[in-house]
């Protein structure tokens, strides 16, 4: 209950009603600035220990050994995050809700216009004693709420950043191991180019071989080894050049 004593000083009806009606809506304006203050006594040890949570991560963070320690940090962050997250949710509309009737109560008690009287406690000053600490109370906690969620949203950033370049130096290591493999499958491919061209070139050697022979027989050559002398190197020719004009069909189209 409060009690207010109103001196009339030559006020009519309608000027006291007026003063009447401010003080009420002063008083109830008042009430219900205070309406946080039982919630921001009640969060404010959640809020300190996420913070203290907050802390020992971002200290953890240096100490980071591979991709595992980043993912436990993260995921201990992102818990921190949303337990952050749902108080600001749930409180957000109380703490407007504060700062709204604090800047509407001060403006009541403008409008009363006040002259301070010797010896006696203006309404600004009694009810500044009783509203401000209560208001600064539920603003410090907003604050906080926010400062904590600017500072998590910094160290996730910089976790995420951690987390990206050693995704980055893995991706570059199996690159290179992916090229010394690209490397080494080309070597072979040049070994086995290599032993297809003798191959090729055996049996075409062979196939002029075997049509010396015969050319022999019917009396049209005298020896068989110089003709199949002569076309060694020019099976060997034609086989490269072959393959050759298959590779190079191969990487256009490939291209294409």
């Amino acid at each position: 209950m409060g009690r207010f004593l109103i001196d009339n000083h030559d006020l009519n009806p309608c000027q006291t009603g007026r003063l009447v009606r401010r003080i009420l809506e002063l008083e109830t304006y008042r009430m219900m600035a205070l309406l946080a203050l039982p919630i921001a006594k009640e969060i404010a040890p959640d809020i300190q220990g996420m913070n203290l949570q907050l802390a020992q991560i971002i200290r953890k963070i240096n100490e980071i050994k591979n991709l595992e320690d980043e993912r436990v940090l993260l995921s201990s962050l992102t818990e921190v995050s949303a337990g952050i997250e749902k108080i600001i949710s749930d409180t957000h509309y109380r703490f407007s809700a504060t700062e709204a009737y604090y800047r509407i109560a001060k403006n009541r008690l403008a409008e009363l216009e006040e002259t301070e009287v010797c010896g006696l406690q203006t309404l600004d000053e009694f009810l500044s004693r009783r509203l401000k600490p209560a208001y600064y109370t539920c603003d410090t906690v907003a604050n906080d709420l926010d400062e904590i969620s600017n500072r998590i949203d910094r160290a996730s950033e910089l976790l995420r950043t951690r987390i990206s370049l050693t995704i980055e130096s893995q991706n570059q290591r199996l690159l290179q191991s992916m090229n010394r493999r690209g490397k080494l499958q080309l070597r072979m491919q040049q070994a086995v180019e290599g032993l297809s061209v003798a191959a090729i070139s055996y049996y075409l050697v062979g196939l002029v071989k075997y049509a010396a022979e015969s050319a022999k027989a019917l009396g049209l050559i005298e020896s068989t080894y110089l003709v199949v002398g002569i076309a060694v190197p020019v099976c060997v020719g034609i086989t490269v050049m072959g393959l050759r004009r298959i590779k190079k069909k191969l990487f256009k189209e490939h291209e294409d």
